[in-house]
């Protein structure tokens, strides 16, 4: 039994009532097919070791399945159709995008923290980096959008509306999938798009480092855990490699012709490849494609290892360490999903509230020992501060320019002072004259 587990996920056009499975990588046995609607492709994510959820092909619903389970375990109504989904990997946020916007809902409580504004068409595809302090979107518009996590949450509380951090949009084409690299905020993150390039970026500055051409638009694509390749899948059904030691390393270079470095290609889909994930030791590659297959090949010849059929076509492949709970039953912490609010939430963090609503595997999901809300708190009681400062400074400055007004008017009541003084002993100076003569 391997240590780690294929999930695949169906889109529309397949077989009814069928949302995915769950498959052992070397034996090729099914061992969990879960039921349900299909999903698109980037609108299925996991959270923690004990939750799937996945957005509705055609519903504005999000469904939700504990891996011990092949039935739905519960179905969260959305304000509109999802178009891709995304979770933290700490198990606390969920961001989805409807339309143009994404909205960020506190999972599993329900709260809506935050409704962000940024593209102008669909976003297609969510990631968050490896500790969740940042996550991207992408979009039809060709547009890639970086917000910080604790920016977005802390903004929206206090009624501000967040910017994000980074917007780049040197795609000419639709943005297809983002890849994350490790490192969180000195991570590198790969965009892909049907402009036929993927570009590398720089995600601590923004800067785009290095622009890879192909001769084909890319749909999806992944590297291995050391970020030694990059594995970028086609219209074509082709999936090619490119090696980055071998690539040039200045700063904004463009490689125009991937094929002068390899590239090393795994050929055998017949239709676009929607989705690709590598192994945690680097040695097989998994690649779900729109033919209605999963196919697993290894990295170093370039072989097939095995073609697993599916019931339709393939929007998304994960390889995930075995959870526990996929044999056993529901994990006793799992704590009750409560419907997705349409309203922003309020955020307190001094409200005894927060301490009753349990997160998944009955963790608190925020408190003030969480890098985000001590990031809010100090930046609450920052701006308070100011605030007060400000007022005293312009208190301040309201009691100096009294001062000087009545400095102002005292020299005026002194100088009035002195003119009737003169006048009155001129007056009297002049009367002696006068009856003298």
């Amino acid at each position: 039994m391997s240590r780690e587990i294929i999930l695949a996920t169906l889109s529309a056009g397949g077989a009814d009532n069928v949302f995915g499975c769950v498959t052992d990588p070397q034996s090729g046995l099914v061992e969990r097919a879960f039921k349900g609607e299909p999903t698109v492709k980037g609108g299925h994510g996991t959270v923690g070791s004990d939750l799937i959820v996945a957005c509705h092909s055609t519903k504005p619903l999000i469904n939700v399945w504990t891996w011990s389970k092949d039935q739905v375990y519960s179905r969260l109504p959305c304000p509109g159709q999802v178009s891709a989904l995304q979770c933290s990997h700490d198990g606390v946020y969920c961001v989805a995008g409807i339309s143009e916007k994404l909205y960020v809902w506190q999972f599993p409580v329900g709260n809506l923290l935050a409704v962000l504004s940024g593209h102008y068409q669909v976003i297609n595809v969510l990631r968050f980096v490896d500790d969740s302090s940042l996550f991207l979107s992408g979009g039809d518009d060709n547009l890639v959008l970086v917000w910080q996590t604790a920016s977005v949450v802390s903004a929206a509380a206090r009624g501000r509306p967040p910017h994000p951090l980074h917007v780049w949009s040197s795609h000419s084409l639709p943005v297809t999938d983002i890849h994350c690299g490790f490192g969180g905020m000195r991570a590198r993150v790969i965009t892909s798009s049907l402009d036929q390039t993927c570009k590398i970026w720089e995600l601590s500055s923004g800067q785009l480092l290095c622009s890879i051409m192909f001769d084909s638009g890319i749909t999806s694509i992944t590297t291995d855990a050391a970020e030694f390749r990059l594995f970028a899948g086609t219209l074509s059904g082709d999936v090619k490699q490119i090696n980055f030691y071998e690539q040039p390393s200045l700063p904004n270079s463009t490689v125009q012709d991937a094929s002068r470095y390899g590239p090393l290609i795994f050929n055998g889909h017949r239709q676009q490849v929607s989705s690709l994930a590598v192994s945690l030791d680097g040695s097989f590659l998994v690649s779900g494609s729109s033919d209605a297959t999963v196919r697993v090949w290894h990295i170093g010849s370039q072989q097939c290892l095995k073609v697993l059929k599916q019931r339709g076509p393939v929007a998304g492949v994960s390889l995930l360490l075995r959870p526990q709970s996929l044999a056993g039953q529901l994990s006793p912490g799992t704590c009750v999903i409560q419907p997705l609010k349409r309203t922003v939430h309020a955020v307190d963090v001094g409200s005894q509230s927060w301490g009753s609503e349990l997160g998944v595997n009955g963790t608190v999901p925020v408190r003030l020992t969480s890098l985000d809300d001590v990031e809010y708190e100090v930046g609450r009681k920052h701006d308070h501060g100011q605030q007060k400062l400000s007022n005293l400074t312009r208190q301040e400055e309201d009691e100096q320019d009294i001062r000087e007004q009545m400095e102002k008017l005292k020299r005026t009541n002194g100088q009035l002072y002195q003119f009737v003084v003169q006048q009155l002993a001129r007056k009297t100076c002049s009367k002696p004259n006068e009856e003298g003569l």
